[in-house]
């Protein structure tokens, strides 16, 4: 793949997701919503972020499943007891990926 068709490629999905997550955070701003409303959407990114982590971790079907990425496994939790402890996202992210990418360059798992 060339540069220019991986460019293009980019600028495609830039133009097709942009407006989808643009658009309605501008005009969701100008609205003022219910006190409900607006904690449960306060729910949404901790629900998405769940379900990535949760299909990257144990698959997204049974033959998945069986191969558990043990230092992925590792991190999540290092992450997880990290983030509950201090209240850093950041620098929860950079020790999990961190930890991560130790494991899979010093152990054979």
């Amino acid at each position: 793949m060339s540069e220019t068709h991986l460019l293009v490629v980019l600028l495609c999905m830039f133009a097709a997701t942009f407006p989808v997550r643009y658009f309605p955070m501008v005009i969701f701003n100008r609205i003022d919503a219910p006190a409900i409303v607006k904690m449960w959407f306060g729910y949404v990114p901790i629900a998405i972020f769940s379900t990535l982590i949760i299909t990257t971790l144990f698959g997204q079907d049974e033959t998945d499943a069986a191969k558990l990425d043990i230092p992925l496994v590792i991190s999540c939790l290092a992450t997880f007891i990290f983030t509950l402890k201090t209240k850093s996202l950041g620098w929860a992210m950079i020790l999990g990926f961190g930890i991560y990418l130790a494991l899979r360059l010093t152990v054979n798992f």
